[in-house]
């Protein structure tokens, strides 16, 4: 490429972000010409001062040169200064980049078995390794994460934030489910949901189960899937669980593998290296800077030294003030306060597990409500969303009432969110839930059973 073409790219990318300011250009250099024309004397204002014969002898004469220069310093300076304001910018480019088109879902089981010992140790700890390891090790893509009892809960959309997944699965155990039960079928068809929505071209469902056991409506899931040409692999934490028969052959028959939990790592290495293989790249264009880049600050430091010629002797004075000023002590958590919102950090402090602090310093309603929610505090977060009306501010709030027992004021709010988002699988069926749970008798007193209800 030739220089002349490089330039020429160099002003395509170039860009101003506030172009009207240049208009201020035209009385600055209007400034400057009428200062150039104006004569100026060669004692300056001591002439209305002094007697005109005595000036020779009082006052030496400014040099014509210097004001000259003077005059040149301060018409640059003023375009400089109205450049940068206009806001020069370089426009964010776009570039080809290779992303991985591959979506998988966890089906975590939370079932009475998974309460279940073996060999001293238990199944629900067994459960939150497996999930940390896989999470900690998987291939690139995007991931979601269901748990099932006797009905499936979406804890977390498709999403490559393994972070907030790996949060989520610590808190993993049967009772963190309002019914119990065991119901794969139901867990495995939602999957199938998830991934066909997704569009992906490699689509996986990774069933950890406590049981194992063979059933026909879990059959039956299994083979939808593979008509659908989603692979389902299984990941028996019992170990005794590793007998095979007809669910065995439903799941190789998918595609996926049949492996029994071990001790070691060659379980979880082998799911990784079974979905690594199959995966796919895909090309996107991705900009790499979701903002210009302003380049009017550098135009500002430009402007420092014409600025200090200003001060003249007294610039000398001013930096040695500043230098004799004692620093103030440093604080990493006032440095973070500088370049952050406070949401900002308080989404920080939230996806750490810090509810209670994040819940003091969002200053967003909703989020707030969020995580009152997550301390337990449901009064709180239904009190917040109420004057909202959007459907996951009502959906939000149906779980918070949900959660204080108030199922009628529930299914009310449940309505009110299907009537702005209708046929929502996940609205459906928290108010489904709750319909069963108002026609059950009232649990006794004594004990304090959870409401059913997944977290918003």
């Amino acid at each position: 490429m030739n220089p002349a073409s490089e330039i020429a790219i160099g002003f395509a990318d170039f860009t101003l972000l506030r172009p009207w300011w240049l208009l201020a250009l035209l009385p600055c250099w209007a400034l400057a010409w009428t200062v150039a024309r104006t004569p100026r004397a060669a004692f300056g204002n001591w002439t209305g001062v002094v007697d005109a014969d005595l000036l020779p002898h009082l006052v030496d004469p400014a040099p014509t040169g210097r004001r000259g220069a003077v005059r040149i310093v301060i018409a640059v300076g003023l375009t400089l200064a109205v450049i940068a304001l206009a806001g020069p910018a370089l426009k964010g480019r776009t570039n080809v980049a290779l992303r991985s088109d591959a979506m998988r879902v966890l089906v975590a089981d939370l079932s009475p078995a998974l309460e279940d010992a073996r060999n001293g140790a238990s199944l629900v700890e067994a459960l939150q390794v497996e999930l940390l390891d896989l999470l900690d090790r998987m291939p690139e893509g995007q991931t979601a994460l269901i748990a099932y009892a006797d009905e499936p809960y979406l804890l977390a959309p498709p999403t490559t934030d393994s972070a907030t997944l790996r949060m989520l699965v610590t808190e993993l155990a049967p009772d963190a489910l309002p019914v119990a039960g065991e119901r794969p079928e139901r867990a495995l068809r939602m999957a199938a949901k998830l991934l066909a929505r997704s569009g992906a071209a490699t689509r996986d469902v990774l069933w950890l189960s406590a049981g194992g056991a063979a059933s026909a409506p879990s059959l039956q899931a299994v083979a939808e899937l593979q008509a659908e040409g989603m692979r389902v692999s299984l990941l028996r934490l019992g170990a005794e669980n590793d007998a095979r028969g007809a669910l065995h052959d439903a799941i190789v028959a998918s595609g996926g593998l049949d492996l029994a939990r071990r001790t070691d790592d060659h379980d979880v290495s082998a799911l990784l290296a079974h979905l690594d293989r199959a995966s796919t790249l895909r090309q996107e264009r991705i900009p790499t800077r979701s903002t210009p880049r302003e380049l009017g600050p550098w135009l500002l430091a430009l402007l420092l030294p014409l600025a200090a010629l200003a001060f003249r002797r007294g610039v000398f004075t001013l930096l040695a003030a500043f230098l004799l000023i004692p620093p103030p002590a440093a604080n990493a958590g006032d440095f973070a306060d500088w370049w952050q919102r406070p949401d900002q950090r308080a989404m920080e402090a939230l996806r750490s597990g810090a509810a209670e602090t994040a819940a003091t310093r969002f200053t967003d309603a909703r989020w707030k409500a969020v995580a009152h929610y997550r301390t337990g505090a449901y009064a709180d977060a239904a009190a917040l969303l109420e004057p909202f009306d959007d459907a996951d501010s009502l959906y939000n709030r149906g779980n918070a009432l949900a959660r204080l027992q108030r199922l009628d004021q529930a299914l009310q709010t449940y309505d009110a969110a299907l009537r702005r988002r209708p046929d929502d699988p996940d609205i459906l069926h928290n108010r489904d839930l709750v319909r069963e749970l108002m026609k059950r008798p009232p649990p006794p007193q004594s004990g304090q059973g959870e409401p059913g209800t997944p977290p918003p």
